[in-house]
């Protein structure tokens, strides 16, 4: 590829300020007041207005109840001396001390996710067996929890683990620190320039505004040669060595089976026809049975290093496919065996893993939108197919899927049981060569129709925009996970920038960054032209010049420059672009 047309200019890192998420578990120091939930004072029993003789028998009757450990934990009586702060201690850690106690004594701690349990002393001086742990069971953090993550340009803001009203849910605190821009970030001014240039500003690595360059076209997309195909949008697209490979798609005929691929080192198309065969030819039944592959959307395509292979998709009459393909630039078009493919699917995930040289399809849904089980591993060596041993979570639809290069693995995380269903957290990394599934860390945050992308410099999974679920509307903040710790830290939000994207849009990685462009508006409807980028190093969002056509259903590649087509344009190039 050539380098990426317009000026370039090398901005100061700095560093992340996304510590990993962090226990904050101090055993000897209790939770704040304003974020404990209430408790109910366990010597509640032994009322003021209850017989009691001088001995004290009501307190022995409580503190020799088999069952007053398990008693409920609502809410405290704070002028009760039982009533002491809880210590916050992850369950099972305990040091709470064994020694003498007093008859009717009560302690209480934090457990579990969220959760709190309690203790009586027993008439005889001694502890009775902790009660079991009753826990939050909708609680998306634990009570110990606590981390920082960026916020506003170059801020920083706390995150908690907010525990009033016995509900554990992650909450915000105040931004800080914050700089004037966000870093990459830059503003055009054509005072004393001729017609068409204009002296750019780049915000620095510090969130701060550097001085104004001379005049210069600037930042900028400039249009893509005409494609040889006709329009359309949710269509195949892939980077095959150093060509971009577009196919099928949904056009204003209907579901169409040509492509084009376009080289941007000589800015030209090449027309991709559609696959020959019908099914019926011979050469589809030498592999297993092959059906014809007919114009779809939404189809699983991956880049194996010598040809695309493909699998799925929705076509004419809604009807979704079980059947994939082959194409390398050399040979065209080729059918690939249905025998142990997996079942009729749309929007599945396809990872090509170089260990075992098979591409894994995994997920996507059926021709109802519940998610599909399972998945399937194609060898392009045999033709054939092997199975996918079963995952340690239910089949998921909306979820993403990366190829964990540093340790072999492709990791799924996230998604739903249907196209609308609860996002998960949960995910697993699967070894394709030796067929087994292990499960990862929870995430902070959940998702579904999100982005992902391997981060070979920093060995991470980003996860980025999608649904969580709670509205109709998208979220722009994201997690990355380390699989070396096991550990998921936050990342900042997009919506920042001023750009929030619905569904439609698109995102890819190149040069360290995510590029997103385009969509449907988030709330409002219509279509946006606007676009923001991630760099990984700085750990920051800025904003990219607007597309010249506002677009959903688009696709776009890196290849030395973000190049955008389709979703009712046609194609353009970011130049200029720090």
């Amino acid at each position: 590829m050539g380098p990426m047309n317009g000026s370039r200019r090398n901005l100061a890192s700095f560093g992340s300020v996304l510590p990993l998420l962090v226990a904050a578990c101090a055993q000897t120091q209790s939770p704040s007041p304003t974020l404990e939930p209430p408790v109910q004072d366990a010597s509640a029993e032994v009322s003021s207005d209850a017989p009691s003789d001088a001995n004290g028998d009501a307190v022995h009757d409580a503190a020799n109840d088999p069952d007053a450990a398990d008693a409920p934990i609502d809410s405290a009586d704070a002028s009760s001396a039982d009533a002491a702060p809880d210590v916050c201690v992850p369950f099972g850690e305990s040091d709470a001390g064994e020694g003498p106690c007093s008859a009717g004594q009560v302690e209480r701690e934090w457990c579990g996710a969220c959760g709190r349990r309690q203790r009586f002393c027993g008439n005889d001086g001694a502890w009775k067996p902790w009660s079991d742990c009753l826990e939050d069971e909708l609680a998306v953090c634990t009570q110990c929890e606590a981390a920082e993550v960026s916020c506003g340009f170059c801020g920083k803001r706390p995150v908690t683990c907010e525990t009033s009203q016995q509900v554990c849910r992650w909450t915000l605190g105040a931004c800080v620190q914050a700089g004037a821009c966000a870093a990459g970030d830059y503003q055009a001014d054509a005072t004393g320039c001729d017609p068409g240039l204009v002296r750019v500003r780049w915000c620095t690595g510090a969130c701060e505004w550097g001085p104004s360059g001379v005049c210069e076209k600037g930042p900028r997309w400039e249009p893509l040669p005409e494609a040889p195909i006709a329009p359309r949008r949710d269509f195949v697209s892939v980077v095959a060595a150093d060509r971009w490979f577009i196919w099928g798609g949904l056009g204003a005929s209907g579901y169409l089976d040509d492509g084009a691929l376009f080289d941007p080192s000589s800015d030209a198309w090449e027309p991709i026809a559609a696959p020959a065969w019908d099914g019926a030819d011979g050469g589809a039944d030498a592999g297993g049975g092959a059906e014809s592959f007919v114009g779809r959307s939404d189809v699983a395509a991956v880049w194996t290093g010598s040809e695309i292979v493909l699998f799925g998709g929705r076509g004419a009459g809604d009807a979704v496919s079980g059947v994939g393909a082959r194409w390398a630039h050399a040979t065209g078009w080729s059918a690939i065996s249905t025998q142990g493919a997996p079942s009729a699917r749309v929007g599945a995930s396809a990872v090509w893993s170089p260990s075992a040289g098979r591409v894994i399809v995994w997920g996507g849904a059926g021709k109802y939108g519940a998610a599909a089980a399972g998945g399937g591993r194609y060898a392009p060596s045999d033709d054939a197919w092997s199975a996918v041993s079963n995952a340690p979570f239910a089949a998921r639809v909306g979820h993403v899927a990366v190829w964990d290069g540093a340790h072999a693995r492709m990791i799924v995380w996230g998604g739903a049981d249907d196209d609308m269903g609860v996002p998960q957290r949960s995910g697993a990394a699967y070894d394709p060569v030796t067929d087994t599934w292990t499960p990862i860390a929870d995430a902070p945050i959940r998702r579904r129709h999100a982005v992902a992308f391997w981060d070979a410099a920093s060995s991470r999974m980003l996860v980025l925009m999608g649904e969580d679920g709670a509205w109709g509307g998208p979220r722009g903040d994201g997690a990355a996970y380390e699989p070396s710790t096991n550990r998921w830290e936050m990342l900042p939000d997009l919506a920042l920038t001023g750009y929030a994207p619905g569904r439609g849009h698109t995102a890819v990685w190149g040069e360290g960054r995510v590029w997103a462009v385009g969509g449907d508006v988030a709330w409002a409807g219509g279509l946006t032209a606007l676009g923001a980028r991630y760099d990984s190093a700085t750990d920051a969002w800025a904003r990219i010049p607007p597309l010249a056509v506002a677009r959903s259903g688009h696709r776009s590649v890196y290849a030395g420059a973000l190049l955008v087509w389709g979703g009712g344009g046609g194609g353009e190039r970011l130049v200029g672009v720090e």
